[in-house]
């Protein structure tokens, strides 16, 4: 249901897709353990890359655990909001994988604007999705997949470019922490 929202193109978002699913047929870029993929704003990076690739990540293997980082963590909440709101109520999705969508019911289930869980095989205290912000923590958390959307913002980047360097050097400083 993201189409309508990004007006794709094969030439420009095949490839993006094929990078992301790792199915360039490239080795080194397929087994890649760490990637940059770098797109102009304003061409579905989000859509396709966090949202997308998350919900696509998460049916493919429910008992996995991603994090997204955002340089404002209010922007990774709202990243969530998306990918929660597909579960909620995308009938297609809910039609096709009934067995992972949680169980809002009972209570028991993490579904909060910074975490969710789906329905899961294992028992692991990861959640299926959380979010942070640059500088938040998270210390004790081991997610497969940690996914670095918008880190330095287009404020950030001109102060950066007049000589403002401090905010870069903290996100610097802040992704050496992260579980990678």
């Amino acid at each position: 249901g993201y189409g309508p929202l990004v007006p794709m193109r094969p030439a420009t978002h095949g490839i993006f897709c094929r990078i992301l699913e790792r199915k360039t047929g490239e080795p080194a870029l397929d087994a890649a353990p760490i990637r940059l993929l770098l797109m102009p704003r304003e061409t579905g990076k989000t859509t396709l890359g966090t949202q997308g690739y998350t919900l696509q990540a998460l049916l493919r293997n429910p008992d996995t655990s991603i994090l997204i980082a955002n340089e404002k963590e209010d922007n990774a909440k709202k990243f969530l909001l998306s990918i929660k709101r597909e579960f909620e109520s995308n009938e297609l999705l809910r039609a096709l994988f009934p067995e992972l969508l949680p169980d809002l019911q009972s209570g028991s289930t993490r579904w909060s604007a910074t975490e969710i869980d789906l329905r899961r095989i294992s028992r692991r205290k990861e959640p299926s999705v959380f979010v942070t912000g640059v500088g938040g923590t998270v210390t004790g958390m081991h997610p497969d997949e940690i996914i670095c959307d918008d880190l330095i913002s287009l404020e950030a980047a001109r102060n950066a470019k007049v000589g403002g360097r401090q905010l870069m050097e903290a996100v610097n400083d802040w992704l050496h922490t992260l579980p990678f």
